[in-house]
């Protein structure tokens, strides 16, 4: 997944000495590491189980516990129910517009 891939490219050239100058910089880029995954979740969770978050990845509703990748979107269209899969698909793509510009902003700090 592009996304990933470009937060652990991102995470990795922090790491390095050189690329991060002074402490409160990275002491904010870790800040931002860490709240990026949160940025994946929504308190209201998926729908039938609000006590899953996260909207990448979580169990399976059908499947027992084997993953499902962008749940809420996969599962309202395997059970064919147009409506909540576009409200899904309209969630997802907000919650993926977080996330992105969360490394926008992780991405600011390290450019000079």
């Amino acid at each position: 997944m592009v996304l990933r891939w470009r937060r652990r490219s991102l995470i990795a050239r922090w790491r390095r000495p050189s690329v991060v100058g002074d402490v409160a910089t990275q002491v904010t880029l870790d800040e931002l590491v860490t709240k990026s995954e949160r940025r994946l979740t929504r308190s209201e969770g998926l729908p039938r189980r609000p006590w899953f978050r996260h909207h990448l990845y979580a169990p399976g509703m059908y499947t027992g516990y084997g993953v499902k990748t962008l749940p809420g979107v996969r599962e309202a269209i395997e059970q064919r129910d147009w409506d909540e899969a576009q409200w899904q698909i309209d969630i997802t793509a907000g919650v993926l517009a977080a996330y992105a510009e969360q490394l926008e902003q992780m991405a600011g700090l390290r450019d000079p």
